[in-house]
């Protein structure tokens, strides 16, 4: 199941390296756009935006509530926590600390999503998972990867509880999803997801003929008890600063974040179809939604079909992803870690591939207009768009 890659390389490493290739490629390409600019492109991607916020947890730790100021109570703890301890035992500054958790995670999440790709499509080799990580590095959003922002380190997280779950080893899983839940508020796709498949392996443990299956349902007991436990646990945190049960939803209140089940984004998505909002990156963000929807429905059926854990924790990051009111510009990198969307193009792209040096050729052709879209995107994010990715 997970023979050699290419060069004789374990496909997990194989898979890893083409990751770190492909965005260390885009970064390069980037960094020479925006100088002339007079942008500090490591600058952008270690302190902008979210990622000032993290650094700032980093430093010096969560703020005191005031009811009338959003405050760093909305940024879960997993990636200023990472930042400050490699910050300690190194001589990286916490900026620069963030990038290198960005990159080691990025590295780590396509590790897994190799090992996946080669568990959905065995007798297909090596190049799937390294089409699935190629793909995935150059998604319009993809910048955000290499930005001290935790899209990266959840997506490396989830990657490897739903291998972990499609290996069966849901004690893993849980341990892993509990970790992820410190990361992100959308870890709640992750928990529901490692939580329902503890629920069917512990239903048929129960229900099995043979004691020694029976005595082993703790394992999916235990799975699905710990895999809520680190959000659970950064959200009682927050009530407690707050000092109300529900403070977690009020600081997110305070940051204008709601949700209303899709009826603003649906609303914004018009103002974009009849030209009253036509900033770029909302453009992009309604093509990316619209992709989005269609890859979902190739994961259940045609040849992009895939096992319930991965079309469901995409299922339901696209429900988060639509369902908040506001902040629109961020629907793209929300979607980042449902990597699991994109098998159905690395389906597409394997088969074309093996029409010969044509079908070769197209797939290399396909691979640098994605890159090239990256990068032109990104440099639009850098360098003109005046909002947080």
């Amino acid at each position: 199941m997970t023979g050699p890659g290419p060069f004789g390389l374990h496909p997990g490493l194989a898979a890893a390296g083409t990751w770190l290739v492909a965005r260390l490629a885009a970064l390069g390409v980037l960094a020479l756009l925006v100088a002339p600019r007079g942008v500090s492109l490591a600058g952008y991607l270690g302190t902008k935006y979210d990622a000032g916020w993290y650094g700032s947890v980093a430093r010096y730790g969560y703020q005191q509530f005031d009811p009338e100021v959003a405050t760093n109570l909305a940024f879960f703890p997993l990636l200023p926590w990472l930042m400050r301890a490699l910050a300690t035992v190194t001589p990286l500054e916490v900026a620069a600390a963030g990038l290198v958790i960005s990159l080691l995670a990025g590295a780590a999440a396509a590790w897994a999503m190799g090992l996946i790709a080669r568990q959905l499509a065995p007798a297909a080799g090596w190049c799937p998972g390294l089409l699935l990580v190629t793909v995935w590095a150059w998604l319009p959003h993809g910048t955000v990867e290499s930005m001290a922002y935790t899209e990266t380190l959840f997506t490396a997280l989830a990657a490897w509880a739903l291998w972990a779950v499609l290996a069966g080893r849901l004690v893993t899983a849980g341990l892993l999803t509990a970790v992820a839940g410190l990361s992100r508020p959308s870890a709640a796709a992750l928990i529901a997801v490692v939580g329902l498949a503890c629920l069917i392996a512990l239903v048929k443990a129960l229900r099995a003929g043979d004691r020694a299956e029976r005595r082993a349902a703790w394992r999916p007991l235990l799975g699905g008890l710990v895999s809520p436990l680190g959000l659970l646990g950064f959200v009682a945190f927050v009530g407690h600063r707050v000092g109300r049960w529900d403070g977690y939803f009020e600081v997110q209140r305070l940051w204008g974040t709601t949700f209303d089940g899709g009826r603003w984004t649906l609303g914004a998505i018009k103002d974009v179809l009849t030209g009253a909002q036509s900033p770029g990156d909302y453009q992009v963000v309604t093509l990316v939604l619209a992709a989005a929807v269609v890859l979902a429905v190739l994961s259940l059926v045609g040849p992009g079909r895939q096992p319930w854990p991965l079309w469901a924790f995409s299922l339901l990051l696209l429900v988060l992803a639509i369902g908040p009111a506001h902040y629109f510009n961020a629907r793209g990198r929300f979607l980042l870690p449902a990597f699991a969307l994109l098998w159905p193009v690395t389906v597409g792209l394997d088969r074309l591939r093996r029409k010969r040096w044509a079908g070769v050729a197209a797939v290399a052709l396909i691979l640098v207009g994605l890159a090239v879209g990256c990068t032109a995107f990104g440099y639009y994010l850098v360098v003109d768009w005046p909002w947080s990715p």
